[in-house]
């Protein structure tokens, strides 16, 4: 395979809440750019032929960096209240002059449960036109994902 038709850098930010609802209230100041992001789901076709997906809860961690107490809050909020929420991943997000999502090449749909915040701070010196930042690490226990093509022309839920 070639590499240049490999993409060897993650372009994902990450919203709470559902961005299909209202794409233009998703607004750049509110994205957080995501370092890293995996999960595993297992399919499995029975005796009939039809997919199912495995017993084992599926675990979606990923990690960011945060420099507003904002961002970090939401997760830990959501942490206490025990309640499924729904958080958007949305890779290669173009954001228009006003800052809004204008368009992006593919999202995914989650909803969940976080069961684990994880905040890393390094205390070395920065540069001077970065402010500081954490890096949050979440742990997510997935109830449904939703794949979303690009303007919303595929959608398909993998996981429910």
């Amino acid at each position: 395979m070639s590499d240049n038709l490999i993409n060897k850098e993650l372009n994902a930010v990450v919203v709470v809440g559902n961005f299909l609802e209202n794409q233009k209230a998703v607004i750049n100041s509110g994205c957080m750019m995501v370092q890293q992001f995996s999960y595993c789901c297992e399919r499995k076709l029975n005796e009939a032929g039809d997919t199912y997906t495995s017993v084992k809860p599926v675990i979606l961690k990923f990690s960011i960096r945060v420099n507003s107490n904002l961002h970090a809050k939401s997760f830990f909020k959501a942490l206490n209240a025990n309640e499924s929420q729904s958080y958007s991943f949305i890779f290669n997000a173009v954001f228009n002059t006003s800052k809004q999502l204008e368009k992006y090449a593919d999202g995914m749909l989650v909803d969940a449960y976080v069961v684990g915040v994880k905040e890393d701070c390094d205390s070395s010196p920065i540069a001077e036109d970065e402010s500081k930042q954490v890096l949050l690490t979440v742990t997510l226990q997935v109830c449904a994902v939703t794949y979303v093509g690009s303007d919303n022309n595929l959608r398909c839920t993998f996981i429910k």
